[in-house]
């Protein structure tokens, strides 16, 4: 931010101006290419869905989405919040242009994922066929759980490498390594297979995504390498102050609590509805994910802002970018919630005739992630400015209350009252947070003029 857009904030009429006056100046070009750059994996992601149901069918595509969710649970699990708390210190590291404390702080935390990944591997692997049986239903399906270990491992580098590029001003790139590699290097090995003749099974699918990984952290590694420049660190490099537990801790639990959110409803819907409904909330909330994908782009835009804002103890600056995060947030989602509120049925049906028969979850979820949206980029401000242990209890009380509301509203109205209860939560979350992002703005100090 230079200094003119400080002092036009210096008012709140001037913090207006300011963010308008961006919208239609060198920042809509930046969100743009964001934008498009997380866009196009959302389309590939969306369209490989549809490939593989039509080519695995809904059994062969069910064991692959029980790959994704296991190996991005063990990557929860296995992150300890690494890939947050990398975000914010290189933010920090790389705005003081201390390179050197960059690298070796990057390191550290790659030498962290591969000995959790080797500890998870020793506690899963002997057991698969066990576990399997228990939680996959077959012993048979163990290979989905093997290779979830490697895949949780090889997220969570990525993950890392691209915090590392985001807080380097590359964000474009870290959002087509983390959410573009896989999807279109898995339509590239559908498409070969089929016009080889050859089987699109899920063990061959689910060895692809770990290959696919693989490769994408590989050359993330090397991308990053060709941009480093070997500096001397003037930062002190004790681990456990560059690593100190209570963070990790509080990174950690809000990584582990905001999973139990997104997967709370449907594992609680078997209880109040048919299948039939549960698929419907389904499609309704992962078009939701889709269109709210929008805000992985801003993160990777305004996160390494609020880091090196509130390290400079710059209240002004802070403001300024957080508003403006809020207004890039309603811009970019308010067309795509009309979408959804005007034509529903329209939207639903490209999913076949039976699911037009969810206008009213799609309707409820919609207006809940509309709410979100409008409260801004709540999650990463209170991340990047050392208010994660805050963000974990406003998160678990969001959970609790998701859990209750889903058993008093799913018993009276059924589905839609579990589907109220879940937009009910997002809401919610998102609005407290907002409370806690102003107080935290007003405990700085603004910056002094000159």
């Amino acid at each position: 931010m230079d200094e003119g857009e400080i002092a036009a904030g210096s008012t709140p009429a001037g913090t207006a101006r300011s963010g308008i006056s961006a919208l239609f100046a060198r920042g809509p070009l930046r969100l743009a290419r964001l934008l498009a750059t997380r866009w196009l994996g959302t389309g590939a992601q969306f369209f490989l869905n549809i490939v593989l149901g039509r080519v695995m069918g809904a059994e062969g595509l069910g064991i692959f989405y029980l790959f994704q969710a296991w190996y991005r649970w063990l990557s929860q699990i296995g992150g300890l919040g690494l890939p947050l708390h990398c975000l914010r210190s290189l933010s920090v590291f790389e705005g003081r242009g201390d390179r050197g404390a960059s690298q070796r702080f990057l390191k550290i935390a790659l030498g962290l994922v591969l000995g959790l990944a080797v500890v998870i591997g020793l506690a899963v692997l002997p057991f698969a066929p066990q576990m399997a049986g228990s939680t996959l239903g077959s012993q048979n399906l163990a290979y989905v759980l093997q290779a979830a270990v490697v895949a949780g491992a090889l997220w969570v580098s990525l993950r890392i490498v691209g915090s590392a590029f985001k807080a380097r001003s590359r964000p474009e790139l870290a959002l087509v390594l983390e959410f573009s590699s896989l999807p279109v290097g898995l339509l590239l090995f559908v498409g070969a297979s089929l016009l080889f003749g050859s089987v699109v099974s899920p063990p061959a699918l689910i060895g692809a995504s770990v290959l696919v990984l693989a490769v994408s952290v590989a050359v993330s590694l090397f991308l990053l390498r060709d941009a480093t420049v070997e500096t001397q660190s003037e930062t002190p490099l004790r681990v456990g102050e560059l690593f100190p537990p209570r963070t990790m801790g509080s990174f950690w639990g809000i990584g582990l609590v905001n999973s139990a959110i997104s997967n709370a409803p449907l594992l609680l819907m078997p209880q109040f509805a048919a299948a039939s409904e549960i698929a419907l909330f389904g499609v309704s909330t992962r078009l939701v994910a889709l269109a709210a994908a929008i805000q992985d782009a801003l993160v990777s835009d305004f996160s390494p802002r609020f880091a090196r804002h509130h390290e400079g103890g710059d209240a002004t600056a802070l403001r300024s970018a957080f508003r403006r995060s809020q207004l890039y947030s309603i811009v970019t989602y308010a067309p795509i919630l009309l979408l959804f509120l005007t034509l529903p049925r329209l939207i639903l049906g490209l999913f076949g005739p039976e699911f037009t028969a969810g206008v009213e979850f799609l309707t409820i979820v919609a207006i809940g992630q509309g709410v979100s949206s409008a409260s801004g980029l709540v999650g990463s401000f209170l991340s990047m400015t050392h208010r994660q242990a805050v963000l974990l209890r406003i998160n678990t009380v969001a959970l609790v209350v998701m859990i209750v509301l889903i058993l008093v509203l799913g018993s009276s109205l059924g589905a839609v009252g579990v589907a109220w209860a879940y937009a009910a939560t997002v809401a919610i979350r998102n609005l407290l947070g907002l409370v806690v992002v102003r107080a935290t703005i007003r405990e700085l100090r603004p910056a002094p003029a000159g």
